[in-house]
């Protein structure tokens, strides 16, 4: 009998629509009201709903005599995501089964309200319809309303709508939809009925599956754009260590390159300090005898010995050129006033005693090793050769050299 019934009213043709000529009617259904629907849910509705199961619900229209079906929907998707699914009219021929074509030819805003028109290509088995529809959008209400357009002619006797969309959370929604549709033909009471519940079951079902696919699209999406500022946070800062790297390293290099130790100080010679004037002595009070030299104290027990050591001590000490004090000091502590310069005799005698004191080192190239560097001080110390005229980069060792012969010459005694 259904089948029967469903044959018939595929049977019949829609046609007709033109966009130069206006419609029949300005309208037989009452138009929706924008805002949200008055209907009341009981607890077992709720369960339903919280199960993902839609509902279908029947109320009193605005008029007070007319009824409506209404279908409640819960979607796992923020509402302006599903509301954004809904007002997408280009991609319905994809998205809407049975919707051959969707297109704009105009759009308006007036007083928070946007009004978009469409051009409807739509099939149903063996029919095919041509209608056009005004939109009517509250951005603030998440609700959307619609009706035909009267200007232009339809296939559809009439049709009105409505879609209203209740934020339930972050990421849950509930959608409302109802319709009402009239064709130009007629079609028996049972075949409409069917046709209008499988309508609205038809459209909260690609409501519900196209909003849940925007919105795990746009979750990958943001987990994505995460990982890749985290990738772009830490590409940041591997450059950034790198380059310290390189410039530490570069440092580092620049210091190699630098002697290991620090350049000798150029000291500048200064005139000796005159020693501080002695009080004069009363003549009347006997001064006391002046304390033993250091090098009599020393030398004393060698003198009441008869050697060949104390003869030429006696004799270097007797000689115009023995050392003087200031001569104790380092080489670099010395007043260059006094010019000292020892003779030959006391070089050859350090040079001997160097020999001596380092034959017990070494085999006989290490002792001729020593006594060349020993000549080779003796020659520099000539008074031809003196260090200002030496090489800057010898003048240090000279330094060195003059000062151990020196120290040896006037310091250790000849074994």
């Amino acid at each position: 009998m259904l089948r029967a019934l469903l044959a018939s009213a595929l049977v019949v043709a829609a046609r007709g629509a033109s966009d130069s000529l206006p419609h029949f009617h300005r309208g037989k259904f009452s138009p929706y009201e924008i805002g949200p629907p008055s209907v009341s849910l009981s607890s077992s509705d709720e369960q339903r709903l919280a199960a993902g199961e839609p509902i279908t619900q029947a109320y009193v229209n605005s008029d007070g005599h007319s009824r409506r079906l209404l279908m409640v929907k819960d979607i796992c998707a923020p509402a302006d995501v599903v509301m954004g699914r809904i007002l997408d009219f280009d991609r319905y021929k994809d998205m809407v089964k049975g919707c051959d074509e969707c297109e704009r030819y105009e759009m308006s805003e007036s007083n928070g309200l946007k009004t978009i028109k469409c051009s409807y290509k739509i099939h149903a088995a063996s029919m095919r319809f041509h209608y056009f529809m005004e939109h009517t959008f509250d951005p603030r209400q998440h609700c959307l309303t619609w009706h035909l357009d009267y200007r232009r002619r339809s296939d559809l006797d009439d049709s009105v709508g409505y879609w209203y969309i209740q934020p339930r959370g972050q990421e849950s929604c509930r959608a409302f939809y109802s319709c009402d549709t009239k064709l130009r033909t007629w079609v028996p009471g049972p075949v409409y009925a069917i046709m209008t519940k499988q309508a609205l079951k038809q459209a909260t079902v690609w409501v519900d599956y196209e909003s849940v696919k925007e919105w795990e699209r746009r979750k990958s999406a943001r987990r994505a754009t995460g990982l890749e500022a985290v990738a772009s946070e830490w590409r940041t800062k591997w450059q950034q260590a790198s380059s310290n790297i390189r410039r530490r390293g570069n440092e580092a290099k620049v210091k190699l390159r630098e002697p290991f130790f620090p350049p000798k100080r150029q000291l500048t010679e200064t005139p000796p300090a005159s020693p501080p004037a002695a009080p004069e002595a009363d003549p009347t009070e006997s001064s006391p005898p002046p304390p033993p030299l250091m090098e009599d104290a020393e030398e004393a027990p060698a003198k009441d010995m008869p050697d060949e050591d104390s003869s030429e001590d006696s004799d270097e000490e007797s000689s115009p050129h023995a050392p003087s004090p200031s001569s104790r000091l380092p080489f670099h502590q010395r007043s260059s006033k006094p010019a000292f310069r020892p003779p030959m005799e006391a070089i050859l005698a350090a040079s001997k005693h160097c020999k001596l004191a380092f034959g017990a080192r070494g085999g006989a190239r290490g002792r001729l090793q020593r006594t060349r560097r020993i000549t080779t001080a003796a020659d520099q110390l000539r008074p031809s050769r003196p260090a200002p005229f030496l090489p800057v980069s010898m003048r240090g060792s000279f330094d060195r050299i003059q000062s151990s012969v020196l120290m040896v010459a006037h310091r250790l005694k000849p074994q």
